[in-house]
């Protein structure tokens, strides 16, 4: 019987996979040996659409310079209701992980401008609209990653608060200070107040020493600023509801919004802020029960909000 060891199909076949073995073992160890670094990042998606029916403003941020899982879940659940998004993070990025989202937007900026979501959504709508990409019947969408969710169906709620004759709306409001919409999800329908008022308002925003300042500032007041111009608001969770008048009822109240009004979010904020520490068993309790796929991804992204960070100078 010949000895095939040495035929040179074989070698060469041996020759490749050794090779495919310890270049394999030498990216690992480069990895292991050379963290990626987060930098400032910019993607265009290649397919830029001429029109943008209803555009959408993300503003995220995260200190481990990630893209949670719960973030790329709920870009997902925007994209099926039709909309285009522009991805504002106010911190750099790894690379590797802006492929997560690359299928779900239109365009991504990831750079410290210390402006807080407000900065972001400045950012954002003036992307749309220095492209020309909102036109009189566009609609737009502000929204942050505050929020876990949505645990339903967002095209529904689209289409309920679309009937009312209103000229913008969003998920909820709030008492403190004065009455106003809260920023973290806010859906605008008039195009006068997109092109015009919104972005005259949102390009006055500027860096604030502290979160208060950017809440009275620019939460607050863009509801009061739109209401003086003679727009008609709205919000999902009925102004009537009970404990209307409690600040932060989504905070108070969140399993009972879930389960009467099919409120949509549950806010990160609960989880994370001493405070509100103690409505967290039930809401991991219910989450579990009722909406097991976001169980898992809330875990994830606190476990990893958990990780220490090093100060890049």
């Amino acid at each position: 019987m010949k000895n095939t060891w040495f035929h040179p199909v074989i070698l060469l076949a041996k020759v490749v996979i050794l090779c495919v073995f310890f270049g394999a073992m030498y990216v690992a160890l480069y990895k292991w040996l050379v963290p990626e670094v987060p930098v400032p990042y910019e993607y265009v998606n290649p397919n830029q659409p001429q029109l943008v029916k209803r555009g959408v403003v993300f503003a995220a941020y995260n200190k481990n310079w990630r893209i949670p899982d719960y973030v790329v879940r709920y870009l997902q659940e925007l994209k099926k209701t039709e909309s285009d998004i522009v991805f504002i993070s106010d911190n750099p990025v790894l690379p590797s992980e802006v492929k997560k989202i690359k299928n779900l937007v239109l365009y991504a900026r990831f750079e410290k401008h210390g402006e807080y979501d407000f900065g972001s959504y400045k950012r954002g709508l003036n992307y749309l609209l220095d492209h020309h990409l909102l036109k009189d019947n566009s609609e737009l969408i502000l929204c942050n990653d505050s929020a876990y969710g949505p645990f339903f169906p967002l095209s529904d709620i689209f289409h309920k608060m679309n009937q009312r004759n209103i000229d913008f709306w969003g998920m909820s409001f709030n008492k403190k200070f004065q009455y106003h919409l809260q920023s973290y999800f806010l859906y605008f329908r008039n195009s006068k107040l997109i092109q015009n008022d919104l972005r005259d308002f949102l390009n006055k925003v500027h860096r604030e020493e502290k979160k208060d300042n950017v809440i009275q500032n620019y939460e607050v007041a863009l509801t009061e600023y739109l209401n003086q111009k003679g727009y008609r608001e709205d919000s999902f969770i009925p102004k009537d509801v009970p404990f209307a008048d409690m600040d932060d009822i989504i905070l108070s109240l969140p399993i009972q919004l879930i389960d009467k009004y099919r409120f949509p979010f549950l806010k990160r904020y609960i989880f994370t802020h001493p405070g509100w520490l103690v409505l967290s068993p039930d809401c991991f309790s219910y989450i579990h029960e009722k909406f097991p796929d976001f169980y898992g991804l809330i875990i994830s992204d606190l476990k990893e909000s958990q990780k220490k960070t090093c100060n890049l100078k």
